[in-house]
């Protein structure tokens, strides 16, 4: 079993390759992550000071840890880009989301955003989030938390560049049969590993890029298109708008494809 350390470090290199290999799309080979935000992941990485928090030691301690993604505060243009039809304009769609993210961290110990905090100057409201919320809210960057900021400047906030964590089968499996126990028992438990490793990073990374078995990507910026079945989108546009629990996840059924579609799993 890997040490958060080594984990970490795994997930670091993992996302790097990924930056630098190119994926094939519709109109030929293109690079996910550009030299641009890679230059800013690396400014992060090194320009990081503080520990890595241990987020899978926080959960198993029975700590309250809530995910989400891409909010992009002031964006007038997603609500039609991402078919946020909810909300009326960029104001209404604004103080929703601020809500709902003070409600949850007041009811966390840790809420986590996966990148793209606003269309512009989100180092500023990085910045804001610190005063308010201290630390008890964090952000892993994206591409527009990129613009105009260099990573230093994030990594003076606490921002990261990209965090893994791992959790022992056992407790999802707990988590699965008290809210699903037909799913529960379509899984091949004994067939899994004894601890699911999670990579966190505001770009997808696709399955056959994962470090290899027993490693599951939490994301954002696809916004409310389909992820992978190793893959958890979560973006608000697929978590409610709202920042969720790992738990609420997989309960939700957004782990449905880890667990009914990854080779080897299903009786």
């Amino acid at each position: 079993m890997l040490s958060f350390t080594e984990l970490n470090k795994v997930w670091q290199e993992t996302l790097r390759q990924h930056a630098l290999e190119p994926l094939q799309g519709e109109d030929g080979p293109y690079r996910a992550i550009g030299d641009k935000h890679l230059t800013f992941l690396d400014e992060l990485w090194q320009a990081r000071r503080k520990p890595l928090p241990d987020i899978g030691a926080l959960i198993e301690a029975g700590k309250m840890v809530r995910f989400w993604s891409d909010p992009h505060f002031g964006h007038a243009n997603i609500i039609r880009l991402a078919d946020r039809t909810e909300f009326a304009d960029v104001e209404a769609m604004d103080a929703a989301m601020m809500a709902n993210l003070d409600d949850a961290v007041s009811a966390s110990d840790l809420v986590v955003c996966l990148g793209d905090l606003a269309l512009k100057n989100s180092l500023e409201l990085q910045r804001r989030l610190v005063k308010a919320y201290s630390d008890r809210h964090m952000t892993i960057v994206g591409n527009h938390d990129a613009k105009g900021a260099s990573g230093a400047a994030w990594a003076a906030t606490g921002a990261l560049a990209s965090l893994a964590f791992s959790l022992p089968v056992d407790l999802i499996q707990s988590w699965v049969l008290e809210t699903d126990s037909e799913m529960a028992e379509l899984v091949n438990w004994p067939t899994l590993p004894e601890r699911v490793n999670f990579g966190c990073s505001h770009w997808p990374v696709p399955i056959d890029r994962l470090p290899g078995p027993g490693w599951v990507n939490l994301h954002g910026h696809i916004h409310n298109k389909p992820t992978h079945a190793l893959g958890l989108n979560l973006s608000v546009e697929a978590i409610g708008y709202r920042p969720v629990t790992l738990r609420e996840v997989v309960t939700a059924g957004l782990m449905d494809g880890l667990v009914r579609r990854q080779q080897g799993l299903l009786e």
